[in-house]
């Protein structure tokens, strides 16, 4: 009887460590993928959003063309889900005005995000991550605000900003962050009207041109190039704001980096310094994700 145990025992021990191994070697990758024993593995990588992780290649927030004048930290819980594929997230973003009104620092990341997608996500985006689930880092975006027009009694605040998207997210192999640097600009305009006979006291109306850039591992094209867009309207009731949008870009491979989002939002502005906001975002093209971000952010008031 014990060397039947014992026989049963060694024989599972080297099963289980011949299917630990065949993980570890990847070679269930190169089958499923049938691969040509030439090409690396990170050209079959397809580097765009609609074949990595939800925070990977967002569409950026939507610029209204007015700068903030206060120091702000905002710290939000952020879920992304779909049939077979959901993330949880931390996200983070402090801005610093370096000249009030004018001139402000944006640094923004996602500093741990959960992840798990199924067999179908994993092959269809060539993750080597045959378990399907794990944890990873965000890149860090630097972003620079310019405000070139504001208040003014004909036209529209003009909002300028150029962002740089570092490469220190990680997971590459799994597909949920790029592992290379990015950039984009924007253009933001907007315009305040008063409302009369209305529970809300205005509504600002605003639009965003710009250009988003970031690498691929493509021989034949080192870059991606894409229109940036959005527009939108927000209701100011002097509790909250409530905020409807539509943003995206438009690259020219047409490999899934054509991304298109609705954004709603609604924010608290009532409290002094920490305020709370509430955004639903539903993917419509080449992001196939619902997410929620829950936000508290902390105004840092001036005392001059």
């Amino acid at each position: 009887m014990d060397l039947l145990k014992t026989t049963f025992f060694v024989f599972f021990l080297i099963i289980g460590n011949n299917i630990s191994l065949a993980q570890n070697d990847h070679s269930w990758w190169y089958e499923i993928h049938q691969h040509d024993g030439v090409t690396s593995w990170e050209d079959y990588l397809i580097i765009s959003p609609g074949y990595f992780g939800p925070n990977a290649l967002p569409v950026p927030i939507i610029n209204q063309g007015l700068i903030k004048n206060e120091l702000e930290l905002e710290v939000a819980f952020e879920g992304h889900y779909n049939t077979h594929e959901q993330t949880n997230n931390l996200f983070t973003q402090l801005f610093i005005p370096l000249q009030k009104d004018k001139v402000g620092l944006q640094l923004s990341i996602v500093p741990v995000e959960f992840f798990s997608y199924d067999t179908l996500i994993r092959d269809q985006r060539f993750s080597r991550n045959y378990e399907g689930k794990g944890s990873a880092i965000g890149d860090l975006y630097i972003g620079t605000q310019i405000q070139l027009l504001r208040n003014h009694p004909k036209w529209p605040d003009i909002l300028f900003g150029i962002n740089l998207r570092t490469a220190s997210g990680n997971r590459y192999s799994s597909a949920r962050f790029i592992d290379s640097p990015g950039y984009f600009f924007d253009l933001g305009l907007g315009k305040s009207y008063t409302l009369k006979k209305s529970p809300f006291h205005s509504i600002r109306t605003y639009a965003m041109l710009g250009f988003y850039v970031w690498q691929t591992n493509l021989n034949a094209y080192f870059q991606n190039d894409a229109f940036l867009y959005g527009a939108g309207f927000q209701l100011y009731s002097g509790l909250f704001t409530i905020s409807n949008e539509l943003g995206g870009y438009y690259g020219y491979l047409d490999n899934g980096d054509r991304p298109l989002v609705y954004r709603f939002r609604m924010q608290l502005t009532q409290m002094k310094s920490l305020n709370f906001s509430l955004q639903f975002e539903h993917g419509i093209k080449d992001y196939n994700f619902r997410s929620l971000r829950f936000s508290a952010l902390y105004s840092f008031k001036s005392n001059k």
